[in-house]
């Protein structure tokens, strides 16, 4: 955090924050951090410092952008569908309107390989179904606005979207 960005009279202010919300982070398991996450976001309309859950919706972005664009302007695609190389293939061509050959990828799209410091969350506890119920509405909403706008989603893995929500 640049302090200096700051007027000094709330750099203190800012600075005490943001120690604070960092501590929380470091301090809290996931499940806790998504708990306090939809408290704050349901007491301000806004979602605290680094929020899990800022991303974790899609209906609401996706409406914002057809109210921009064209349908036909969006492509939905899951990040890691582009490990495979006709996938890729297909999106350049997309946008570009040309086929073009490219090389394989020696990166991957997806966090599994990264290692974390605490045990990753087991979704199938009870704990997180109202978690759970949110993401599964959401993600019906969003699915059926793709749908109703003919948006192209041959470039979404809909298993992987839905894998916790059974």
């Amino acid at each position: 955090m640049r302090i200096r960005c700051f007027p000094r009279s709330v750099a203190h202010v800012i600075g005490k924050h943001f120690d604070v919300e960092a501590q929380r982070l470091a301090n809290g398991g996931f499940l806790q951090r998504l708990d306090y996450e939809l408290s704050f976001f349901t007491s301000r309309h806004q979602y605290p410092f680094h929020a899990v859950l800022h991303s974790s919706f899609y209906y609401r972005g996706l409406r914002m952008l057809l109210d921009k664009y064209q349908p036909e302007d969006i492509t939905v695609l899951t990040v890691s569908s582009l490990k495979d190389h006709e996938k890729r293939s297909q999106l350049v061509e997309r946008l570009t309107g040309h086929r073009k050959a490219g090389s394989e990828l020696e990166f991957s799209f997806t966090l599994n390989d990264v290692e974390f410091d605490e045990p990753p969350p087991d979704f199938a506890d009870r704990s997180f179904d109202h978690f759970r119920k949110l993401f599964t509405h959401d993600m019906r909403q969003t699915l059926e606005l793709l749908k109703s706008r003919n948006i192209n989603t041959d470039l979404l893995d809909k298993d992987e979207l839905q894998r916790h929500m059974a």
